[in-house]
């Protein structure tokens, strides 16, 4: 007898909600703190020091994040990809709860690093899991989906995030794990188990055999590089105005979430037949045009514009970069090219925003922003070059 008794076929549509468990559970540690953020520096020492533990706790996860995509991977094949995202569920909803008791700023940070890898396991055996089981039209549509999936939770969660906080205290959002532990249980056990591809040899990562993937990767770090710095630098340059104020930046930034939900949920249905590099290269151009928009902004239509092309172009090139990968990979290795998609994306938005740190201070943000918009052109310009001229010696 199956050691999930629940797993059959009457139950493939409940199962099938298992996919959205990483995107979910992903939004939530990017918007369970920022409505925290000085209730939990003023708990854990107040001045530099809370600051710095609110933030480390803030950024930790995505380090988390990037080492479960390049390890995940490997206990997949022995454990397969239902036992792997039931114990990672579990794992995140006690590791993500911990800070609603912890009282340790050193424990609290290690949680926060722990919760990240349990995400990023969450989130690479959803893609894997996807990759492998569906074909290219309905594994299109639901990488789609799963973006917009984790875009909405996380214009949801920030809004849940801030209200339960000033109903019930500064720790009772921590507890908001919880609720993502107990919504996915169920489709969890009655997904239906597919054989992961693949055996453990040599090269556990496969970072050889995927070398022809490395493009996917590298624009994924670029992309997420972009995110961080717009992200910040927005909120900045907003702020600084006569009509700014943190209400006003939230709004912006819901209008962002909401824009990159649609477009992720109406990704399979309009760029399903068009090739994926083709389609980033679209999503890349609109991100450019948000970017270069919010460049010239004075007025709060023009900025809520501007964040509407972004949001919209990012979750279209987000998608694409998946489709694409999937494309490119073999079928014994996706679930380790999902898992550095990940990696790359989130190494990308841990280092973005320090890397790029100088530019507003050299340029300013408004130039800053043009230059990044300009750079995008410039790059794709000499990608479809390089593509152009690779295509006759590769006939």
């Amino acid at each position: 007898m199956s050691a999930f008794p629940l797993v059959g076929s009457r139950y493939a549509r409940i199962g099938l909600l298992a996919i959205f468990c990483g995107h979910a559970s992903l939004s939530l540690i990017y918007d369970a703190l920022p409505p925290i953020m000085v209730e939990v520096a003023a708990h854990f020492g107040g001045g530099e020091r809370g600051i710095i533990v609110a933030q480390l706790a803030s950024s930790l996860p995505y380090f988390g994040v990037m080492l479960a995509g390049l390890l995940t991977p490997v206990p997949v094949r022995w454990w397969g990809y239902r036992k792997m995202l039931l114990g990672n569920l579990i794992l995140y909803g006690l590791l993500g709860s911990a800070g609603a008791v912890i009282d340790d700023a050193w424990i609290l940070l290690v949680t926060r690093f722990g919760l990240g890898f349990a995400v990023g396991s969450l989130i690479t055996c959803c893609m894997g899991y996807v990759a492998l089981k569906f074909d290219d039209v309905h594994r299109t549509r639901l990488a789609g989906w799963m973006l917009a999936c984790g875009a909405g939770c996380g214009v949801i969660f920030i809004l849940i995030s801030g209200f339960v906080a000033a109903s019930f205290g500064w720790r009772a959002p921590f507890l908001l794990h919880f609720l993502i532990t107990g919504f996915f249980l169920l489709p969890v056990l009655c997904m239906e188990e597919i054989e992961p591809a693949g055996v453990v040899e040599r090269d556990p990562f496969r970072l050889v055999q995927l070398r022809s993937v490395f493009a996917v990767y590298a624009t994924a770090f670029v992309l997420q590089f972009l995110v961080g710095i717009f992200f910040i630098q927005l909120a900045l340059l907003i702020g600084s105005l006569p009509f700014g104020s943190p209400q006003i930046v939230g709004v912006i930034f819901a209008v962002v979430g909401i824009s990159s939900s649609l477009a992720s949920f109406s990704y399979g249905r309009w760029f399903v037949h068009i090739r994926p590099t083709v389609v980033n290269a679209t999503g890349f151009l609109v991100t450019a045009a948000g970017i270069g928009l919010g460049a010239v902004a004075w007025t709060l239509p023009v900025f809520i514009l501007s964040g509407i092309l972004y949001g919209s172009g990012s979750a279209i090139a987000q998608a694409s970069l998946f489709t694409w990968a999937m494309e490119k990979t073999p079928p014994a290795l996706l679930t380790n090219s999902m898992g550095l998609v990940f990696t790359s994306l989130y190494l990308g938005i841990a280092i973005g925003p320090t890397l790029a740190a100088p530019l507003p201070v050299m340029l300013g943000v408004r130039n800053t922003f043009l230059v990044i918009a300009v750079g995008i052109v410039i790059g794709l310009c000499i990608s479809w070059l390089y593509r152009r001229r690779a295509r006759p010696l590769n006939a």
